[in-house]
């Protein structure tokens, strides 16, 4: 809800939390897309250089396997770079995302070892 609200997150959240990635709208797709947007930027000479970065995080999904899961896999990608595992469950209590759903009661961060396995809680 209101300016600070996101219909996608709204509805990915709780998918993301449940650890369930099953294609919506898929890396391999999402990373075309993305690449035929940065080739139109470069022929009129505009920077995108977030848009860059999420294209090279979608490549590195597809290289390790996650072509055909859905683009909230990014969450995969975040969670190897940081060495930790977000899950949870969700409370549907208020219209926000940002307010309801990232609160520490209800998502939960699991330390990653270096040998990449996830810590018990």
């Amino acid at each position: 809800g209101g300016l600070a609200g996101s219909a996608i997150m709204e509805a990915k959240a709780p998918m993301m939390l449940s650890r369930n990635f099953r294609a919506g709208f898929r890396v391999r797709l999402h990373q075309k897309d993305l690449r035929n947007v940065l080739q139109t930027a470069d022929q009129l000479g505009v920077p995108l250089p977030v848009t860059s970065l999420l294209q090279q995080m979608l490549g590195a999904l597809m290289n390790e396997g996650e072509q055909d899961s859905d683009h909230s896999a990014l969450l995969k990608f975040i969670e190897d770079l940081a060495k930790i595992e977000v899950y949870g469950d969700l409370v549907e209590t208020a219209p926000s995302f940002f307010h309801d759903h990232i609160a520490p009661r209800r998502a939960k961060i699991r330390p990653c070892t270096s040998e990449g396995t996830y810590l018990p809680m």
